[in-house]
């Protein structure tokens, strides 16, 4: 049978094309699928009982089950644990944002890039998730949100480098902003990487105008590559030179995300090193308290530290934001995602 779900729009006009079905019922199709969200071909009211007879033996939409779902006291963020049929599990996140929820998406079991304060590197590397498989995530938020709640952007963040899982990954973005599909706008996905130069590279030449997140952390390729050994493959100054190449629409620029971890990487010193990484590049900088977890003996810096990291920057005119970490006391936090049940 065929996972719909990891169908492009191109792949489904040519299935329904081979069903002998008329161009429309593509669209009708689609949008109980994805507008709706509803993967119960029975409430296809438009649709032929004899359509979905046929549909029924020639595909199937994502097999997960929602194994647990836990809800932060401090600020309702939501964790859901999703196991496919192969017993692997991954875990997706809903941040509340203002009047909408963010949903931070995983696109692999694990992770092979090994960085040292990241809670899913002790789960080592186990498979990629496929397109379906991504996007299986968005369909078990919609089943445990509130009637009034709504996902107004996706964070391509959560367990995995998405650029590890190249093909996936886009195809996933692709199908997330067709408008057929589910129409979420460019400005409203950001795929996040940890600095994989040739997924970068890659990314440049797609028509694929998503917002790009780096995954920084570091000022010097001796931190860099203690915390993260992907630096060790090209460094600093290739990864610095790659971004300030990637071409960037008028209104857009690169997030940098900078994890501030006590003692490491957060000195004076530090924030005056990562101005002069950053001259020259259209960016924002999100400064990330680091998140205690059981596998990574670091600790936050204290609260003055942070401001005086961020005030450092902004006086030199870098837009700056501390990042609330959401869902940190069940650990759905950044860096805290390793599979668990509750």
């Amino acid at each position: 049978m065929i996972d719909f779900c990891s169908l492009n729009y191109q792949q489904v006009q040519r299935l329904f094309a081979d069903l002998g079905q008329p161009k429309f019922r593509v669209d009708q199709f689609l949008a109980w699928v994805y507008a709706k969200g509803c993967l119960d071909m029975d409430a296809y009211t438009n649709v032929s009982k004899e359509l979905r007879s046929l549909l029924r033996e020639t595909i199937h939409f994502p097999r997960y089950t929602i194994e647990s779902v836990q809800h932060s006291r401090v600020d309702n963020t939501r964790k859901i644990l999703l196991r496919f049929p192969d017993g692997h599990a991954v875990e997706t996140v809903l941040i509340p944002v203002h009047s909408k929820l963010s949903q931070c998406l995983s696109t692999q079991v694990g992770c092979k890039m090994g960085c040292t304060f990241c809670a899913t590197a002790s789960m080592g590397f186990k498979r990629n998730l496929s397109v379906s498989e991504i996007l299986a995530q968005a369909f078990a938020a919609r089943e445990i949100i509130e009637p009034h709640e709504r996902v107004g952007n996706f964070v391509f963040m959560g367990m995995g480098e998405p650029l590890d899982n190249y093909e996936n990954s886009i195809a996933a973005i692709k199908t997330i902003i067709h408008p057929q599909m589910m129409g979420y706008s460019h400005r409203h996905v950001t795929l996040s990487t940890c600095g994989i130069l040739k997924g970068i590279r890659r990314l440049s030449r797609e028509e694929l105008p998503c917002n790009l997140a780096i995954s920084l952390h570091a000022v010097n390729d001796e931190q860099r590559s203690f915390l993260m050994p992907v630096n060790r493959a090209d460094g600093l100054h290739a990864l610095m030179q790659t971004l300030r190449e990637f071409p960037l629409s008028s209104k857009k620029v690169i997030t940098i995300e900078y994890l501030l971890i006590r003692d490491f990487n957060d000195s004076t010193d530090d924030a005056k090193k990562l101005l002069q990484l950053l001259r020259g590049l259209r960016c924002k900088v999100n400064l990330i308290v680091y998140n205690p977890h059981d596998y990574a003996d670091y600790h936050a810096p204290d609260e003055k530290r942070v401001l005086q990291f961020q005030r450092i920057l902004a006086e030199k005119g870098v837009m700056t934001f501390i990042r609330k970490s959401g869902g940190s006391d069940i650990d759905a936090a950044c860096g805290q995602l390793a599979g668990k049940s509750s």
